[in-house]
């Protein structure tokens, strides 16, 4: 592996992580607006597991 694929896999796993971050800040203030769980899920990509845990 080259440090260029390296640096590549690097930024790949840094937009996922930040593309998870935002779909977990997303569950949050819809569940703060009071939507039911199916809509988060459906609307986040979460799972309900993930997003009862937040």
């Amino acid at each position: 592996m080259t440090f260029k694929d390296m640096l590549e896999d690097e930024r790949d796993e840094g937009r996922a992580e930040g593309a998870k971050a935002k779909a977990c800040e997303m569950a949050k203030a819809m569940l703060a607006e009071g939507d039911p769980i199916d809509k988060v899920v459906r609307c986040s990509g979460l799972s309900e597991e993930e997003i009862k845990n937040l």
